[in-house]
């Protein structure tokens, strides 16, 4: 990862969230273009914007940052990328990024995140 040197917090920015974002989740572009339906072009130019200003208009983009939230002390920043891209038993063996396409997907992923900050046991 480019920004490897760069120490990764779960504390969320006030620039460039969506350049946080792909580095703390560890996405690919095509990856996190997917999860925010919109095109890798699209996407690119979001991570250019260091204000955030047409990802700000994204739902999609604002449960993301939700999500990172709620990780927030549950999930070490340097192991997001990781637990986001292997399978889960809490998700019947489901990525936890592949999740994330659809609304339902995400509350499932939420939940477990959530779960996981009160201690419930699988």
């Amino acid at each position: 990862m480019a920004h490897a040197a760069k120490e990764l917090s779960l504390n969320i920015p006030s620039k460039e969230k969506c350049r946080w974002l792909k580095a703390i989740f560890d996405f690919k572009d095509a990856e996190m273009a997917h999860i925010l339906n919109i095109s890798v072009e699209t996407l690119r130019n979001w991570l250019k914007d260091a204000e955030d200003a047409h990802a700000a208009d994204s739902v999609r983009f604002h449960r993301l940052l939700s999500l990172a939230q709620l990780a927030h002390g549950v999930i070490r920043p340097e192991r997001m990328g990781h637990w986001m891209h292997t399978e889960n038993k809490s998700l019947d063996n489901f990525v936890p990024a592949n999740l994330l396409v659809d609304p339902s997907g995400y509350r499932m992923v939420a939940t477990l995140v959530e779960d996981m900050r009160s201690g419930i046991p699988d």
